[in-house]
Order: C-alpha cells, then structure tokens, then sequence
C-alpha cells in the first residue's frame, strides 16, 4: 500500500494516459494560444497551490514535445538559492545546444559574458561615504571631483551595458531560430509563486527586458494571488496594485479551472488502494449489506465541493485515512465517513481536533463548532445533505461518551424511545432531521456505542500497525 502520492509517469505520444482530471482539453487549447505567437509573448497558467498545475504542464510539455515544438521546464523554486536568476536561465536555454550549433551557441554564451546586470554601487558608497550624517557642503573638493568622474564612468558603462544587452538579445533571437524556425520555443517557469518575493520579481524583470525576444513563449505555471503577495513583500508595501504590476510583464492570462471533485475523489481512492480493506472477503463477512466505498467516496466528494479543499490537502486526507485504516480490525466498525471528517480536521483544523481528542469542549460548544466549521450548504437538510445529517448526529454521539463508553451529558429526553426534545440547541441545523439521525443511531447501536476515544487512536496510529 502506497502511503503517499507519487508523481504520475507520462508516457511519450500519450501524455494524459494517466490524466485523472480530464485536463487534456486545456493544454489543446494552451497550444493553440502559442502557436500563433511567433513574435513571442509571456502566458500567465494561474491555479490555486495543490490543484494539479505542476503536473498538467509537464503533462502539456510531452504533449508540445510529441509535436516537434522546442521546449524547456524550468522550476524557479529550485534555484531562488542564488542571487540572481538569469545565469540559471541562460543555463537552461543552453541545454537545447547540439554539437552543430556550437558556434552560434557560444556566441550567445558569449555576448552574455560581456552584459554587467549588477553595476557596481560606487556613486551610492561613496554618497555613503561622504555624507552619512554629514552635510552636503562639508564633501571635500576632492570628494566632489571623485563623485563628478564617477557619474561620467558610470554614463560610459551605461552606454557599453545598453549595447550589451542588444548585442545579447540578437544572438539569442539567432539561436532560437536555428533551434526552431517554424514553430515559437516554449519556456515553461514553474513554481514561481513559491520563491522569495526578491527572486520570484527578479524572474519577471529578466524575462520582460532581457528574453523578451522574437519566437521565445514564456508560460508561467502560477498561483496568482501568492505571486501577488510576493510582489508586495519585494516592496514592502501592502497596498501595492500587484495584479496592475504583473500586467506589465504578463500579455495573456489563462485560468486552469477546479478539478471535477467526483474524478479526483475516484482516482485517489482507487490509487490508495481502499478497496483491499473495505472489499476484502473477511469484512465482507461481516458487514455484507454496507456499501462503504460508495458512502466513502460521497463523503470526500461533498466535502472537497463544498470546502473548496485544494487537490494536494484531499489527497492528504485520503494517504492519511488510509493509514489509518490499517489500525482497524475487519470485523471493526469503521463509520467511513465520520472518519474522513475526523482526518479532515487533524490535518485542516488540527487546533479543533486537539481540542476534541482532549474533551475540552463541553457538548454545546463542540455543537457549536462544528457549525462554525462547516458551510451552512452543508448544514441545511435537504436530500443532498440527508446523509450529511447522520454524520453529525454520530460525531455528536461518539464525542459524548467517555472511556467507559457512558453518556458524559445529558443529550436528549426520550418517552417510549422516541426523543421529545434535545438538550442542545443549533443555529443552522434542523432539530427535527437531526432528532431522527440521533434515534436511527441510538437503535442501531442498541447500547454498543463506541466512544471518540477509539478513532483518535487509530487516526493517530498508536495502535500497532497490521501486516
């Protein structure tokens, strides 16, 4: 059994052979967009963190490699260590170089050599030198003479720099055309959103002014909003238009859009492989008229809709609960989609679920919680949520027993078993469905309740592990 999500292999000539999120659509139309932009251009891919970008553009690289297009992966993440990116970037179109392009591919390294991104800060030392706490008319004569033909070396280098880089760009737009003269070379910048603000704008000021050249696409794979939250920390200002500033360096934007919630669900559950313990022959035995793999995946599928999970943190839950089922016996109830919910918040709301394993909350307030927690579309019976209802009711009965698997508080009266009324009262939930969730549970448990206590250990695997 896999504990954790391995990347997917992408075989050549079929890339999105093992595509679980029907994404194939997207990278056609994002190679549409490209080849009709051969003057070169900066494509923005924006998708929240954990929603399958990383793989959808290496999936979309094999698809324009299958192709005969010319293309580079660069993950910006990977090399934020260094102080600036460009020989990085440099470095990557050079790997495109064969042994018959070696002369015009030196010429490029060549022309790169002699371009000085980094001028020296001597007019900014010396103004340091001289006037750090001291008055501009106590600068010595000399100081003045030094700063004066300081300021005309500096204009020389400008000139010679300016020269540089046109003589840089031209040999670059020379190389990209013997690598690819009919189709535009396209420059994949992954995880840019996830670098120090300082690299992260250094990567967009290099791409804009220095490789802003004819037959070169840039697509930066992106989260939009955090790329914005770096540009703001680059300046130190909070109230920094940052969507107005990527603009400058951005000419299309594409949105990836939200995974189908089913698909995913699905693909994780056959991947973790949970039929082996709720379809194995022993449990089987046991538990013959319950349909837990559907109930399971009903459970994650509503709760990734309804909370908006990212990809990454579902496939989370799903590693984790698997685990945790290895704790579990075959003839033990597992109540799958309490346990979901359980993994949910250790992993998402870890404080709440200290908080519950330690019964710091009084039946009221973990009521109270729990509708805090959760989107009121989920709270409001109907017949989506029908089954949502028998969730909450058994979360409520399983919290309110202690190790002896006693009622800890008064939770309902009851005449001729049927609940008159509830001890506890709801915001949002409807006291009449949930009154009959609550007695459903109470008759099918018939006194065999199994207090919260149980879960917690297997979900924080202090049980021994099985075989």
């Amino acid at each position: 059994m896999l504990a954790r999500h391995n990347d997917i292999v992408i075989p050549p000539m079929d890339p999105y052979r093992n595509d679980k999120l029907h994404r194939k659509q997207y990278g056609s139309v994002l190679e549409q967009i490209v080849s009709t932009y051969n003057d070169g251009c900066v494509i923005s891919l924006d998708g929240e963190w954990g929603t399958g970008k990383t793989t959808f553009v290496k999936m979309w690289k094999q698809q324009l490699d299958d192709t005969h297009y010319k293309t580079i992966y660069f993950n910006a993440w990977e090399t934020d260590y260094i102080e600036d990116p460009l020989i990085a970037l440099i470095a990557e179109f050079k790997r495109l170089s064969t042994n018959e392009l070696q002369e015009i591919t030196n010429n490029m390294v060549k022309t790169f050599s002699k371009m000085s991104l980094a001028m020296v800060p001597t007019i900014l030392s010396l103004i340091a030198k001289y006037s750090f706490g001291v008055d501009i008319e106590k600068i010595s004569k000399e100081g003045l003479e030094v700063l004066s033909n300081t300021l005309e070396q500096s204009i020389d280098k400008y000139v010679e720099q300016k020269k540089s880089i046109e003589a840089f760009q031209k040999a670059l737009t020379e190389y990209v055309l013997e690598i690819t003269s009919n189709k535009p070379l396209i420059f994949i910048v992954d995880e840019l959103d996830r670098c120090n603000p300082k690299y992260a704008v250094k990567v967009l000021e290099r791409i804009k002014h220095l490789f802003s050249v004819r037959n070169v696409v840039f697509v930066l794979s992106i989260d939009k909003k955090h790329l914005c939250h770096s540009v703001c920390g680059f300046y130190g200002n909070e109230n920094i238009d940052a969507e107005n500033y990527l603009r400058r360096f951005i000419d299309i934007e594409f949105s990836l859009p939200q995974p189908n919630a089913e698909s995913f669900c699905n693909y994780l559950y056959d991947y973790y492989e949970f039929d082996d313990f709720f379809k194995n022959q022993e449990r089987l035995d046991y538990f013959r008229n319950r349909d837990e793999a559907t109930s399971f995946k009903k459970m994650a599928r509503e709760l990734m809709s309804y909370l908006n999970l990212p990809l990454r943190t579902v496939d989370r839950i799903f590693s984790n609960t698997r685990l945790a089922l290895r704790m579990f016996s075959y003839s033990n109830y597992v109540h799958e989609k309490m346990l979901f919910i359980l993994v949910y918040l250790r992993i998402c709301k870890s404080s709440v679920y200290i908080r519950m394993c330690q019964h710091d909350y009084t039946l009221q307030e973990f009521v109270n919680e729990i509708e805090a927690l959760f989107p009121k579309e989920m709270l409001r019976y109907d017949f989506e949520t029908h089954s949502f209802y028998y969730v909450l009711a058994l979360l409520m009965l399983c919290y309110n027993l202690d190790e002896n698997e006693h009622e800890i508080e008064k939770l309902c009266e009851v005449e001729n078993r049927k609940i008159t009324r509830l001890c506890i009262s709801f915001q949002y939930v409807d006291e009449e469905q949930i009154k009959i969730a609550i007695e459903n549970w109470r008759k099918e448990f018939n006194g065999g309740a199994i207090g919260m206590k149980f879960f917690f250990e297997k979900i924080d695997l202090l049980s021994t592990i099985r075989s």
